[in-house]
């Protein structure tokens, strides 16, 4: 998924559908900022809050760490499941309560969104 990897560092100044995407994990985090693809002071300043609060170095640029800290409960929600004898209908439980707890939400409008994504090959709806 396209959505879980981060192909550069980005930084106050940037611009595009990943800064779009880290104001998304930013809003689903809790940051009350807009969804609009320019990473200017307000999203700078939620990045460096998130990296306070995650014990990150402060510094305002999104990399590896601070990125994977962003995206990691969209990871645990696909993390793979032993199937223990499990059968098929108890692995899909499974799944859902793995998914559930990291409370899935759409972000920047109606069916947008990672979450959204996710089950969607990388598409979305529209306002």
């Amino acid at each position: 998924m396209r959505d879980l990897i981060l192909d550069k560092d980005y930084k106050k100044g940037g611009k595009g559908k990943k800064v779009r995407l880290i104001q998304e994990w930013l809003c689903l985090h809790g940051y009350q900022i807009v969804i609009d693809g320019d990473f200017g002071d307000a999203t700078d300043t939620a990045v460096r809050q998130f990296q306070k609060e995650k014990k990150l170095k402060v510094d305002g640029i999104v990399e590896g760490k601070t990125f994977d800290k962003l995206v990691l409960p969209m990871t645990k929600a696909l993390e793979e499941i032993s199937p223990n004898k499990k059968g098929l209908g108890q692995m899909v439980v499974a799944y859902a309560e793995q998914y559930l707890e990291q409370h899935p939400r759409e972000v920047g409008g109606q069916n947008k969104g990672p979450w959204v994504r996710l089950y969607m090959e990388g598409n979305e709806g529209s306002d």
